[in-house]
């Protein structure tokens, strides 16, 4: 069975599939999903939202999820994306999504 993020708004009730998306940030209450294409966002969980996603997305900050198959280049603490958004990070954090996101292309070679 396919793993999709059930959005359901007032004016939209759509799935998002995984492929679909590049970052997903949260915004106090409100997840907002970012697509090559759309933003969506909606009232939820960054949890319910996180347990359908696989080893290609990494938590990079605090309420940012990022999809490595969707990063363009990693440099001077930002994180670009082929949406074409920036995504600035602190040093200890850039590091670590550095050292990750090395080994997740590694394992793909």
């Amino acid at each position: 069975m396919e793993k999709y993020v059930p959005l359901v708004t007032k004016h939209c009730v759509r799935k998002i599939l995984p492929d679909e998306i590049v970052y997903i940030m949260k915004k106090s209450r409100k997840i907002m999903i970012v697509t090559d294409t759309e933003i969506y966002e909606y009232y939820g969980k960054l949890e319910q939202v996180s347990q359908v996603l696989d080893r290609r997305f990494f938590a990079c900050l605090r309420g940012c999820i990022i999809n490595l198959d969707k990063v363009l280049r990693m440099e001077e603490q930002y994180i670009y994306m082929t949406n074409g958004e920036p995504i600035l990070m602190g040093r200890d954090n850039f590091i670590r999504a550095k050292q990750y996101y090395t080994a997740y292309l590694k394992k793909l070679l």
